[in-house]
């Protein structure tokens, strides 16, 4: 008579794939990946006003913002709050923090002492008014992971549209990303491999000589502990109207527990670790056997 055998199987992750996003949920600490003050094409001059509202707490909290540079010092600035649940505005931050700082574009972080969101705008104002983009605050460990990629969707024609890309890198080691450009049937315009150092923020033009829509593919290959951040920064030629695409792709392979095969006293198979395929190849062997009995 053929014994009835029942079979456990416990299945190891093999592969785990995310994005960060911009948060608008309360944290004590974040990261802005860019903040500006520098002058920029066609007669524009940017800068970066910040936002937070206050969620936690009954007392006034206070708020400190760094301004992260590559080659050192930091700066650092610490502000009073308006009151518990009021909201606190920073503008022109980069100079509030750092009036000594020369112009250009830089990474940000903050914490607060109570629960806060944070949000920021950078903006160039023109004759007839302001153009600006929104810049959210990111979790802090939530950027790329090795082999994590982000794509960016835009319009690429150079004619109309300046289209940056960044990483901002608000960690303590330097990290490597491979960068191209495709055009709208996905073919390859060009690339780049960027190293970033620690505190850096690296940000180039994509769409040189390129006509109509395309994206941009950026993958974290050396370094990526979560602390980098990739971005692509759309203007519109003519008007400096503007907008901001964010990513923080993680993708990290976790190591596969060896395949494991172990038969109870009623006759019950255990199949732990290995990879999907290794369990079913494992419970394939065991059947086969138990027929050969």
């Amino acid at each position: 008579m053929r014994r009835t055998v029942l079979l456990a199987v416990a299945v190891a992750v093999v592969c785990l794939g995310s994005a960060g996003a911009q948060t608008l949920q309360p944290m004590t600490s974040g990261v802005i990946p860019v903040v500006a003050h520098l002058p920029g094409a066609q007669g524009s001059f940017w800068t970066t006003s910040l936002y937070a509202t206050q969620v936690g707490g009954n007392q006034a909290a206070e708020l400190t913002v760094t301004i992260l540079t590559s080659s050192g010092p930091y700066y650092e600035k610490t502000f009073a709050m308006p009151a518990a649940g009021g909201t606190l505005e920073i503008k022109d931050v980069v100079k509030s923090v750092a009036p000594s700082l020369g112009n250009g574009k830089f990474v940000a972080t903050w914490w607060s002492t109570q629960k806060a969101v944070v949000s920021t705008r950078t903006f160039t104002t023109a004759s007839e008014g302001t153009y600006g983009q929104g810049v959210g605050s990111v979790a802090q460990g939530s950027g790329f992971k090795q082999g994590g990629t982000a794509i960016f969707p835009a319009p690429m024609d150079f004619d109309g549209h300046r289209v940056s890309v960044g990483i901002a890198n608000a960690g303590t080691i330097s990290q490597t990303f491979d960068v191209k450009t495709l055009d709208a049937h996905g073919a390859v315009i060009s690339t780049w491999t960027k190293t970033v150092a620690p505190g850096a923020l690296e940000q180039f033009q994509a769409n040189a000589k390129m006509d109509g829509a395309g994206s941009i593919s950026m993958t974290c290959t050396d370094g990526c502990d979560g602390s980098a951040f990739g971005y692509a920064s759309i203007v519109v030629n003519g008007t400096s109207d503007a907008y901001y695409l964010y990513a923080g792709a993680s993708s990290s392979v976790e190591p596969t527990v060896p395949i494991a095969v172990n038969r109870d006293a009623q006759g019950v198979w255990y199949i732990t670790g290995g990879t999907l395929y290794d369990v079913f190849e494992a419970m394939g062997h065991e059947v086969a056997k138990d027929r050969l009995w």
